[in-house]
């Protein structure tokens, strides 16, 4: 009876242990969350979470003709946010854009979000990976352009390994929109 006891206590104790993890990561993640939203709230900017929402949900119903399954081919975040070739986009699978952060910084528009895919890199390895994404509209691409930074369509973007850090997207608009005053 004693080992059955403590076998008991010993389940019960990992699952109160694997209770609290959950929770704190939910917490932290809901955390998180609120730090995007509160800095656009902070500076008059729009916020969206963008496909956090739908992360392993799909909706094929709407999308369906008799018996056959029509799975959707783009993706609205993608298509308006990450449609570029340049790394870090067009790699890998499972491409997502989540906490999309849209305003004006000194009269330059920009947007900023968190980019992330799964899969080859597409370019001789890797596993995928999260980017902090920052991008502003600039009429020609500047004449030399630092690391992580390039230009396509118009769009000066700066990306750095991680999710988008809030407390660097001014900085960052900042340095872009120098990068096409200095030509």
């Amino acid at each position: 009876m004693p080992i059955i006891l403590t076998i008991a206590l010993f389940v019960a104790v990992l699952l109160i242990g694997t209770g609290c993890i959950v929770f704190f990561a939910i917490r932290h993640a809901g955390k998180e969350n609120r730090n995007y939203q509160n800095f656009a709230e902070k500076y008059g900017y729009f916020y969206d979470k963008a496909m956090v929402k739908v992360t392993h949900y799909r909706d094929y119903s709407q999308d369906t003709a008799a018996l056959n399954l029509n799975i959707p081919t783009s993706n609205p975040y993608l298509d308006k946010y990450a449609d570029y070739t340049s790394f870090p986009f067009g790699r890998g699978s499972a491409r997502q854009v989540a906490y999309v952060i849209e305003g004006k910084y000194r009269d330059v528009p920009f947007t900023a979000f968190t980019y992330q895919f799964t899969g080859n890199l597409g370019d001789g390895g890797g596993s995928g990976g999260v980017y902090g994404i920052v991008m502003i509209r600039s009429e020609k691409a500047p004449n030399d352009l630092p690391e992580h930074i390039f230009y396509e369509k118009g769009v000066l973007c700066y990306y750095a390994s991680g999710n988008l850090q809030v407390e660097k997207v001014q900085p960052v608009v900042a340095a872009l929109a120098a990068l096409t005053t200095n030509e």
